[in-house]
C-alpha cells in the first residue's frame, strides 16, 4: 500500500473514532445528570420536549441563539 491510501483511511477512522467518543459522552452525561436528578428528588427527561420550550419562549434567554432546544430536563423543587 501507498501513503494515498493509508492517509485518508486514517483519517476517517480519526473521525468516525471521534463520532463515536462524542456519542458516548453525551451519553454518560445524560445517564449522571439524571442520577443527580433522582438524588435531589427532580423530575429528569432525558428526551428533548418542546412543550417545556414553548412555556419558557417568554424568557430572554431562551428565545436567543441559533439552536433553541432543550435537550435534557430537570423539573421540580430541590429538597433542603
Amino acid at each position: 500500500m501507498t501513503w494515498t491510501f493509508i492517509i485518508p483511511f486514517g483519517l476517517i477512522a480519526v473521525l468516525i473514532g471521534g463520532i463515536v467518543l462524542a456519542l458516548l459522552r453525551a451519553r454518560n452525561r445524560t445517564e449522571a445528570m439524571g442520577l443527580l436528578a433522582r438524588q435531589m428528588n427532580f423530575g429528569f427527561s432525558p428526551k428533548e420536549g418542546g412543550a417545556m420550550l414553548s412555556r419558557l419562549g417568554g424568557f430572554h434567554l431562551f428565545s436567543m441563539g441559533r439552536s433553541r432546544r432543550l435537550p435534557t430536563q430537570c423539573t421540580g423543587m430541590p429538597r433542603v
